[in-house]
């Protein structure tokens, strides 16, 4: 929490009409609180979780430099 990233995994609900509304308020709310909200689609984790990982450690890094 120190970099205030948070990672969100996004399975199947999350691409409904209801499930885009309620992640876009959430992620709304929490930008407003100072957190990056970084979302990955299931599928993308298990078929690519190096990807993952390097954007996750990316996005702390250049946090990090902006402090």
């Amino acid at each position: 929490f120190r970099n205030k990233v948070l990672v969100e995994l996004d399975g199947f609900h999350h691409f409904t009409k209801s499930g885009r509304r309620h992640d876009a308020a959430r992620t709304a709310w929490l930008t407003r609180q100072g957190y990056q909200v970084l979302r990955f689609p299931n599928g993308l984790v298990t078929k690519d979780p190096e990807r993952v990982c390097l954007i996750i450690s990316a996005t702390i890094a250049k946090r990090r430099r902006t402090r």
